[in-house]
């Protein structure tokens, strides 16, 4: 493929996917005994507009995002940690250059159940720091399954993603893939803690891991070639937003549920004067700072408006310690090509080593109850990286 077209790489078909419509599922319960190897679900194309984007890591060189800007991109996902001592050495680099080339950024971690997940969420908050406007929500990397076994890694995953949205008050992307979590029970939990970045490879939709049914972002190539990655040359992770600009920075930090547009999650509302969100009364009440009030909402009596009562302050980002930088990659799926269907890629890992709240601070600044509620929106879709396939060892 040529580089003519940066992130239109992808074919017209690529392109056709639907604006993600994720379905609020708050926190459901653990279901005892799911068999492992069922988390299937049917294609699901976009039929709306969609953005290319790239994830990177290490691997990838020294990225210029003034050209990945240039050649049509619209996001970038950057690895920043792995495990609970790894720092990819170009993050420091790769996080500034992106706000400042325009690029709509967010920033992943690859996760390996050898080490706890409150321990690796506090090293991650601690190399990204503080989100800022226009930031989209933290990526977590799940893909190995080497060290997470079918049992526990879901529930380890959860505490992930919770202790990051806890922190930044966002609801994390995740990204996984069916061929993944496949080998995992319980997946059926994961519903309401996270928003889907899926990988899913030669297909012209992709397929979804249960128990989500829409997706914000697909990795749907490992093998592209993107100017502005100088070590892409055809190994280049490529991605797609499911939705146009305004979707995108509606899921940002500091973004308006408006952007998101009429049909892309639960209606808005007003209790008391102050604009909320219908969502089910047990997310409401996980959130520090909200509070649900009935007779409001259209939906179903568990579907209350779920308003801001006041300022929450938040964590910010967690003590990171020091620790020494690692030269982790993206997440690609391990042992698949671009041929192949489902599996995140590692990207690039190196071995290393349930509740739903939020607060409602980014990094000491006040958000609005806009961007808790954005991120509500989300709770269906998955997150991806670079080099190293699912499946198979990860590339170091």
């Amino acid at each position: 493929m040529s580089p003519p077209a940066l992130l239109h790489l992808g074919s017209v078909a690529r392109r056709a996917l639907l604006l993600c419509v994720p379905l609020l599922a708050g926190c459901s319960a653990e279901v005892p005994g799911e068999p492992v190897g069922t988390s299937q679900q049917a294609d699901t194309c976009a039929t709306g507009t969609t953005l290319e984007g790239v994830d990177v890591s290490v691997y990838d060189g020294t990225v210029d995002w003034a050209q990945v800007k240039a050649s049509g991109g619209a996001f970038g996902i950057a690895k920043a940690t792995e495990g609970a001592t790894l720092e990819d050495s170009e993050f420091p680099t790769n996080w500034p250059a992106m706000k400042s080339a325009g690029i709509v950024r967010s920033a992943y971690h690859f996760f390996h159940c050898s080490s706890d997940p409150s321990t690796q969420a506090t090293f991650f908050l601690g190399v990204m720091g503080a989100l800022e406007p226009g930031d989209l929500p933290p990526s977590l990397d799940f893909e190995d399954t080497t060290t997470c076994t079918a049992s526990t890694g879901i529930s380890m995953a959860i505490q992930w993603l919770d202790a990051v949205a806890s922190a930044t008050g966002t609801l994390p992307i995740l990204y996984t893939s069916v061929n993944v979590l496949s080998n995992f029970q319980n997946t059926q939990s994961l519903a309401g803690h996270a928003q889907l970045w899926v990988a899913s490879r030669g297909v012209t939709c992709p397929d979804l891991p249960a128990p989500f049914t829409a997706w914000s972002f697909w990795q749907y190539s490992l093998t592209g070639t993107a100017p502005g990655l100088p070590n892409s040359n055809g190994m280049a992770d490529l991605d797609e937003f499911n939705g146009d600009t305004s979707v995108l920075l509606g899921l940002t930090v500091g973004g308006s549920p408006a952007d998101a547009g009429s049909d892309s999650g639960p209606p808005a509302c007003t209790a008391g004067g102050v604009a909320g969100t219908c969502i089910d009364t047990s997310v409401c009440a996980a959130m520090p700072g909200y509070v649900s009030t009935p007779d409001v909402c259209p939906g179903p009596a568990t579907e209350q408006c779920c308003t801001r009562t006041g300022d929450a302050s938040s964590g910010g980002t967690g003590d990171a310690g020091s620790s020494p930088r690692g030269d982790g990659g993206g997440a690609e799926d391990a042992g698949e090509t671009d041929g192949a269907a489902d599996g995140p890629a590692d990207h690039g890992s190196n071995p290393s080593s349930g509740s739903c709240g939020c607060s409602t601070s980014l990094g000491g600044a006040t958000t609005g109850t806009s961007v808790l509620l954005v991120a509500l929106l989300l709770a269906g879709c998955v997150a991806s990286s670079r080099r190293g396939r699912l499946g198979t060892p990860f590339r170091r």
